[in-house]
């Protein structure tokens, strides 16, 4: 449906109120989500946490938002769902401050227009900045010649342990170039920020049937001015063109974060594509198993003023050219203790950057020290001596044990969640022999869940070079189970 022009109301001189829904209807009935918001004023708080009903199905198009400020307070992303039931968007806010969504999902937007017009927001539309606190939008279609944002477009977006899921933004099928920017969000000449959040199995494409090109970039997200994404997860997303998970058009910073599994693909930048010319940094991260034609992991497509890379993984990540990280231009990185397993000839990295674990490969006997850290434990430089990996709400960082960094990172397991494999030669298999006796007790009620076992299994084998066959075995009297 189109956007009409809604006169914005003008801020009452009451202070914010706290206005109660208490009914799952929308047919504008006294108390129903649309009635209370058509009678609030800029700066209220719409209270949603005494409803009974799982989900709020509009039935009359979507609601209008005509304040600068408004907040949306429910009781939960996994118990509160407001639908659009794929007929409009959701929410069109029109002003331009701040839109917070608290505690609810908001799924099943839908936003197509015909001919050579502009879709987007298909979930939340917004002339300002949309933030989402313990919220999710899902299951949102936006299509046009150009679809921004398929779940979110506004100035600015802000995600505080949140979801963007399974969102799409899709080029019209016409006789003409389409684009697709940002099939999660679309923070269109602002930024974008995640902490503690997922963007996941978002998509930014042309139609299927389209053979006249598309432009298509940020398959999970697209900044205009750049973002962070600190302790958040960006995995499983796709588009066409550039960025597979994230594209950004200025400085990004990614600390303590996993991108993976993100597909560009047919230009660079499978997990992370920039454009810029000021500052970028990634840091305490895993960027892996994503896919483009160029930079599997990241692109430059700028030359960065400054680029800090620290304590991170770029590896196993796929590219024609083969490289984790590349860039167009010549760039210098500065940082220490990473491993990059390939990049471009542009790319100059610190002197102490591992490309492999390759003692790993022939050295039977090899003993390995592993530690299992919470997401919230404070890296210091002193616990930089490998590189760490994120599993759930874990991290995760190990190291040969046979030379002295290793040693040292011994040493500094002592009284934390840490213990020891060794690798053997079983059946001319590489196996890794999880020694029970020298494991923490929790390590091993981890171990016991098949999902963190499994992932863990999967680091290994990746990053040390083992056969996509090794398991691990628990031994001793505190471990008498397998682990596969």
């Amino acid at each position: 449906a189109a956007v009409h022009a809604v006169p914005r109301k003008p801020r009452s001189p009451q202070p914010p109120l706290r206005r109660a829904v208490s009914s799952c209807a929308d047919d504008g009935s006294a108390g129903s989500l649309r009635a209370v918001i058509a009678a609030a004023n800029d700066g209220d708080t719409v209270d949603l946490r005494g409803l009974a009903c799982s989900t709020i199905t509009l039935a009359q198009g979507a609601i209008p938002l005509p304040f600068d400020n408004l907040t949306l307070d429910g009781p939960g992303a996994e118990r509160l769902a407001i639908d659009g039931a794929l007929t409009d968007r959701v929410f069109v806010h029109y002003g331009y401050g701040e839109l917070r969504l608290r505690g609810v999902t908001v799924q099943n937007g839908f936003n197509a227009v015909a001919g050579y017009r502009i879709a987007g927001g298909a979930c939340v539309l917004s002339g300002g900045y949309v933030t989402l606190d313990h919220a999710a939008v899902r299951g949102c279609i936006a299509v046009g010649e150009g679809a921004y944002g398929g779940g979110l477009l506004a100035r600015g977006v802000t995600l505080y342990t949140s979801t963007l899921s399974g969102n799409v933004a899709r080029g019209s099928p016409l006789r003409t170039l389409t684009a697709s920017y940002g099939g999660g969000a679309f923070a269109y000449r602002g930024s974008a920020a995640l902490y503690d959040s997922t963007v996941s199995g978002n998509r930014a494409e042309p139609d299927p049937n389209n053979r006249y090109g598309s432009y298509d970039t940020g398959g999970g997200l697209f900044s205009d001015n750049g973002g962070y994404a600190s302790r958040s997860t960006v995995a499983g997303n796709y588009t066409d063109g550039t960025g597979g998970g994230i594209a950004s058009h200025a400085g990004f910073f990614v600390g303590n974060s996993t991108i993976s599994g993100n597909v560009a693909r047919a230009k660079p930048g499978g997990g992370l594509f920039v454009r810029l010319a000021d500052a970028f940094s990634i840091r305490n991260s895993t960027i892996a198993f994503n896919q483009a034609i160029r930079g599997g992991g990241v692109y430059l497509a700028g030359s960065p003023r400054a680029f800090a890379l620290d304590s991170t993984i770029l590896a196993g990540n796929r590219a024609a050219d083969g490289a984790d990280l590349a860039a167009a231009q010549a760039v210098a990185v500065v940082g220490a203790n990473n491993l990059v397993q390939e990049a471009s000839a542009a790319i100059a990295l610190p002197p102490d950057t591992r490309h492999a674990f390759e003692r790993l490969r022939h050295h039977e006997g090899d003993l390995i020290g592993v530690r299992m850290l919470p997401s919230e434990f404070n890296i210091s430089a002193k616990t930089r001596a490998q590189p760490f990996h994120r599993i759930g709400n874990r991290l995760i960082q190990f190291g040969l044990l046979a030379d002295q960094a290793g040693q040292r990172f011994l040493a500094q397991a002592v009284e934390q969640i840490g213990f020891i494999l060794k690798i053997k030669i079983d059946g001319g298999r590489r196996v890794l022999d999880l020694l029970g006796d020298l494991a923490h007790g929790d390590v091993l009620e981890a171990l016991a869940h098949e999902q963190v076992a499994s992932r863990l299994k999967n680091l290994l084998a990746k990053f040390l070079f083992l056969a996509e066959s090794t398991f691990l075995h628990a031994h001793g009297s505190r471990a008498n189970s397998s682990v596969a």
